[in-house]
């Protein structure tokens, strides 16, 4: 009876363990959605892209399949060693296109290489995509396209007119390049199968939104030597103080001030 008593209190201590190593796993998820999703999601308004409901799930499932590939390195999010601005440039991949790291069959995959970034090794993320993925990106955004024509590099002191509408009958763009001045837009002419040509304007300004979103998810863990930001089963190994935190908060903001 003591045996059994034993084995069966065993058993509930392994399942209380695996349950909480489950929790714990789902929490540390929890906060990594918490972290990149509205950042995403930030970046495509910023460029005028609205994030439907199928995108930010496509960004989970990215998030989740690259948490996976994470774990059986024994890395984390948080790890210094791991490229952020790589896995950025991925989810918004992901949003973009709408492809689904949970389809099948599959869309995407994903690996984990070091690469050598000056004189340190970075663990960097890559994005594969597989022949259905390719298969979805055709159908979604490669319809009625004929061709797409050489860009407009428009710079400041331009020449240059939006188009303008009466009615359904729309007025072109006019450019008449000077050759000085910074980049002020990109124009892309695109013919559809009908000939029916429309003009796609990028915004410098836009960029510039785009940008900072960039460097604040690169700086996300930045601590700047100010303390250790290293984590280490998935919990912080300093907690920072105050003064601490309101230091790198002010390196930050200094930071994007200079850019801005």
């Amino acid at each position: 009876m003591a045996e059994t008593k034993t084995a069966k209190t065993t058993q509930e201590e392994n399942i209380s363990a695996d349950q909480e190593k489950k929790k714990e796993y789902s929490t540390a998820l929890t906060k990594v959605y918490d972290a990149f999703l509205p950042m995403i999601e930030r970046q495509l308004s910023g460029n005028g892209i609205s994030m439907s409901a199928y995108s930010k799930q496509c960004v989970l499932n990215a998030l989740s399949g690259i948490n996976t590939l994470l774990s059986k390195d024994g890395t984390t999010f948080g790890d210094a060693s791991l490229d952020k601005s790589s896995l950025t440039d991925i989810l918004m991949y992901v949003a973009g296109f709408q492809l689904n790291a949970s389809a099948s069959p599959k869309e995407i995959y994903f690996i984990l290489r070091k690469t050598k970034q000056g004189d340190e090794w970075k663990k960097q993320i890559e994005l594969g995509v597989e022949g259905d993925g390719n298969d979805a990106i055709l159908a979604r955004f490669g319809r009625d396209i004929k061709k797409i024509c050489q860009i407009w590099k428009v710079k400041e002191n331009d020449e240059f007119t939006y188009p303008c509408f009466n009615g359904l009958d729309m007025q072109p763009p006019t450019w008449k390049p000077t050759g000085s001045g910074k980049l002020s837009k990109i124009v892309y002419p695109v013919v559809k199968n009908d000939n029916i040509i429309e003009f796609y304007i990028s915004e410098r300004a836009d960029v510039i939104v785009n940008l900072l979103a960039h460097i604040t998810n690169n700086m996300m863990y930045e601590t700047f030597g100010i303390y250790d930001g290293s984590w280490k089963n998935g919990q912080p190994v300093h907690k920072p103080t105050e003064a601490e935190k309101a230091e790198v908060k002010k390196k930050k903001r200094d930071i994007l001030g200079r850019v801005a």
